[in-house]
Parts: C-alpha cells; sequence; structure tokens
C-alpha cells in the first residue's frame, strides 16, 4: 500500500506527464517503485506512461508486476493484452485478453480485440463471448478455495481449484507456477506410496501418476511464458527438471 507521500509524489508525475514533461515525470515513478516495490498505482502508471512513447517491452515489465500485486485486475490484463498485440506477441496477448475478459466481460474494446488477436494468431473466428465468465465459475472464489485447502494441507483440493483458476485467467502465472508445484508434490507422493509398497511386496498397479508431472512441466512452462522475471518458478522449474 502507499503512504501519503507516494500518493503526491505519484499524483506530481501524472500532472508533469499529462502537462509534456515525460523525462521527469517517468523519473518521478521510477524512483516511487524503486522505493516501494509494492506500488500497485505506481506500477500501472509507469506501465501506461512509457506506452506513450510505444516502449512497449518496458511497459509489459511494469505491468507484469502490476498484475502480480493485483492478479484479479481486469484492466492490467487488458493493457497487456494490448502491448502484446502491438509487438505481435499474439499467444500471449490472447492469454491476457481472455484473462481481462473472463474478469469483465462487459468490457466491448476488449472483447473486440480478442477477437481480433484470436483472427491474427489463427485460432479461428470464436466470440469473445467464449471467454466471458459464467455466474458459477467465480475464479476469485476458486483461489480462495484453493488457499484453504492449502491449509488443510489437500494437496488434490489445491489442484482441483487451481486447475479451475488458470483455465478461466490464463495469464495468471503464479498460480499456474503453485498449481505446478502442487501437480509436481503430488507425483512425488504417489511415487513414494508405490515405493514403499514395492519394498512390503504388496501386489496390486503401480500407483505412480507420470501424468501429474507432465501436467506440471506443463504449467511451470506456461508460468515462465506468461512473467519470465520470476526467479521463484525458474529456481522450482530447475529442481523440477533434475528430479523428473
Amino acid at each position: 500500500m502507499q503512504g501519503a507521500d507516494g500518493s503526491e509524489k505519484l499524483a506530481r508525475a501524472v500532472a508533469l506527464f499529462q502537462a509534456g514533461n515525460q523525462k521527469e515525470s517517468l523519473q518521478i515513478v521510477e524512483n516511487i517503485v524503486e522505493a516501494d516495490a509494492n506500488n500497485l498505482a505506481a506500477w500501472q502508471a509507469l506501465g501506461l506512461m512509457v506506452f506513450q512513447s510505444a516502449r512497449w517491452e518496458d511497459g509489459i515489465k511494469a505491468l507484469r508486476r502490476a498484475s502480480e500485486l493485483a492478479p484479479f485486475d481486469a484492466g492490467i490484463y487488458a493493457n497487456l493484452g494490448q502491448a502484446y498485440s502491438e509487438i505481435a506477441d499474439f499467444p500471449r496477448a490472447e492469454a491476457c485478453l481472455r484473462s481481462a475478459r473472463a474478469l469483465d466481460p462487459s468490457n466491448p474494446d476488449t472483447g473486440k480485440l480478442l477477437v481480433h488477436v484470436r483472427h491474427l494468431a489463427g485460432n479461428g473466428d470464436a466470440g469473445a463471448d467464449e471467454f466471458a465468465r459464467s455466474d458459477d465459475a467465480d475464479v476469485e472464489v476458486h483461489y480462495e478455495k484453493a488457499l484453504a485447502c492449502q491449509f488443510l494441507n489437500s494437496t488434490d483440493g489445491v489442484i482441483e481449484h487451481l486447475r479451475i483458476v488458470v483455465q478461466i485467467l490464463p495469464a495468471f502465472a503464479a498460480a499456474h507456477k503453485s498449481l505446478a508445484d502442487f501437480l509436481w508434490h503430488a507425483s512425488e507422493l504417489r511415487m513414494l506410496i508405490a515405493e514403499f509398497d514395492a519394498l512390503l511386496s504388496r501386489s496390486g498397479e503401480d500407483t505412480r501418476d507420470t501424468d501429474l508431472a507432465g501436467e506440471a512441466e506443463v504449467h511451470y512452462r506456461e508460468a515462465l511464458t506468461q512473467d519470465p522475471e520470476l526467479a521463484a518458478t525458474s529456481a522450482y522449474f530447475g529442481n523440477f527438471t533434475r528430479r523428473t
């Protein structure tokens, strides 16, 4: 959360930017996020400011940090989708726009851009309504349930709810990473059970589930695709590849 001083500085930076003083305004905002890496408003402002100079990559980096802080903000995903479409990165543009559309199906601009991006990517002519969130698919509720299941040590429950979350929000990098972690954990646990059964000479099927490990790899890779700068994802995926 930004303090009063940070809010005043950000307001001054926005005023300077609107007055045409882009260099000074950008310097102020960059100083704000350097001092407070959790300042959501400043990351959003930084991303939108550099977009005005067509610095799409820099804007994307700033908005990725904003989406990390506010993963259920439709506007951030919509702006990311716009930026990715400008640099012709259509797969990531589609993931972001699908996420934005799911969170705010009433925004006509997001829907139009999503259909356009899907067409450019050669993904058919499906309408944007395909990705609008249904009443029984509240993604924030599923995410909260995943956290509750984690507290209760219910790995299967966490996996069940996180699968729904990443289906609705394909650009939610941290959710992909968390799902991959729990899938890997479940795969390792089942392997240990199988090895224990073998030691006891129990008959029956091998309970190891290689599909879980394969699914974990898919979501580690997707997490890195959506946010390549997440150090934790790179570290966990490195450990995963060495163990599998």
